[in-house]
């Protein structure tokens, strides 16, 4: 029996020739659990004698269960580097699309927050595109709401356009943008 975990060698008892039997209701917890729940929940009634007469008083138990909003984001695609040719400098703006996609699960119908930071040494602005839905940042950073709903692994591609800064050359740059994902406030 030492093999045993202590939870359950607390469970058993050996008889003289040391096989193992087990007590009542120790292998059921879950259903002392369930039983003592629903006992919890009915009406509850008492009657008392008195010198007038028979009294009697209810009570009740309610029960509010509250499951918390979660957000789970798993990036799939993120690129490392970026590309910045002589016509995009001339044309003021790079257009990327589907650089970013990630996978989202979240169980809140209000959607999720979406912050978006940015290299204000490369970019004067961002625009990210989510579906049909437009985050503009500027100064830096910015914020939205997106409309999600409840989705469990939910493909999001992610589109950009960087509005380039003035002073930037071609050549060859690291990312430089940031999102981060939140639960949406109420």
């Amino acid at each position: 029996m030492g093999d045993l975990p202590k939870s359950f060698q607390g469970a058993m008892q050996c008889d003289v020739r040391g096989v193992a039997k087990s007590r009542p209701f120790a292998a059921a917890p879950r259903t002392l659990f369930v039983v003592s729940f629903a006992l919890l929940a009915m009406p509850m009634r008492s009657f008392a004698d008195s010198r007038t007469g028979v009294s009697s008083a209810a009570a009740s138990v309610q029960v509010r269960i509250v499951i918390p909003a979660v957000i789970r984001v798993t990036v799939v695609t993120q690129p490392k580097r970026f590309f910045i040719e002589e016509r995009h400098v001339a044309q003021g703006y790079i257009d990327v699309e589907g650089a970013t996609s990630v996978k989202l699960t979240s169980n809140n119908r209000d959607g999720v927050q979406l912050n978006a930071s940015y290299d204000s040494r490369l970019l004067s602005r961002i625009e990210v595109r989510i579906s049909s839905q437009q985050l503009n940042a500027t100064m830096g950073s910015g914020s939205m709401r997106v409309r999600s709903g409840l989705a469990t692994n939910k493909l999001v591609p992610i589109d950009y356009r960087f509005h380039l800064a003035p002073q930037v050359r071609s050549g060859d740059y690291r990312w430089p943008v940031a999102l981060v994902f939140s639960l949406a406030p109420m």
